[in-house]
């Protein structure tokens, strides 16, 4: 009987390792708790997630918002979460012009070739001034990169996603005010994939009307079989003795 429990919990460990293994996370400030601030901040006022540390998985966040046709604002807050303490959020402020958005770019994500990855991010619509279907449509547009070892040189096909916010108009919408609510999507890399990098575009649409409200977003993350390569390994220098000479002679 001592046996068998012992078996059995071996097996269990055994289990639970590999499953630990399969979950690992990419994302470093997925979850946006750093910087840490005290209300609702935009970026602009240090509300950055880029500026989370130098773990941070953020390489870049850009706002295009042209003022003559409403304003579009975004950063971190403590207002509401789904876990920890901070969200992102991004506020349309009668916005009546076409491709005003806000763009999160995260660094070079190492992965393993031939394999899949689960990425996942929850939302949720403001109460008391929500992102609703109106006139003029918003988009998260999601594309996804992949590369090879030396982290520049660009493998297989970009991926592209797109989902309304907060949601489509023929279907219940994926996002609310009651609940929070997750988008996820599994990602094939390719079988020379070393790196891949997420770009996660909100925008509004070429459609008349105009975008009002507020969405926040939580806990992005991006999991599966943990990749040995962490940084890009430089390409190799070209040998000058079996490099093509140049032609920089003269002419008789």
């Amino acid at each position: 009987m001592k046996t068998q429990c012992a078996v059995t919990a071996a097996v269990l460990l055994f289990l639970s390792a590999s499953q630990t293994v399969r979950a690992d996370e990419l994302m470093q400030n997925g979850s946006f708790e750093e910087p840490v601030v005290r209300a609702r901040t935009p970026k602009e006022a240090g509300g950055d997630p880029v500026n989370g540390g130098v773990l941070s998985s953020w390489q870049s966040f850009n706002i295009t918002s042209e003022p003559a046709g409403g304003t579009v604002s975004a950063g971190l807050t403590n207002e509401i979460t789904h876990l920890g303490a901070q969200s992102f959020f991004i506020k349309f402020d009668n916005v009546s012009r076409s491709y005003q958005n806000v763009i999160l770019q995260t660094a070079l994500l190492p992965v393993i070739p031939s394999s899949s990855y689960h990425m996942g991010l929850w939302g949720r619509v403001d109460k008391k001034n929500p992102l609703t279907l109106g006139e003029r449509p918003v988009y998260l547009k999601i594309q996804i990169e992949f590369f090879k070892d030396d982290g520049t040189t660009g493998t297989g096909e970009p991926q592209y996603r797109i989902q309304p916010l907060p949601g489509g108009k023929d279907r219940a919408p994926m996002f609310t005010a009651d609940k929070w609510n997750e988008f996820f999507l599994d990602i094939p890399t390719p079988v020379d994939a070393a790196f891949m990098t997420l770009t996660l575009k909100f925008e509004t649409s070429p459609t008349p009307g105009k975008a009002n409200g507020i969405i926040y977003f939580d806990d992005f993350s991006i999991k599966g079989d943990p990749s040995p390569l962490k940084t890009p390994k430089p390409k190799p220098e070209e040998n000058p003795d079996t490099a093509p000479a140049s032609d920089s002679g003269t002419s008789n």
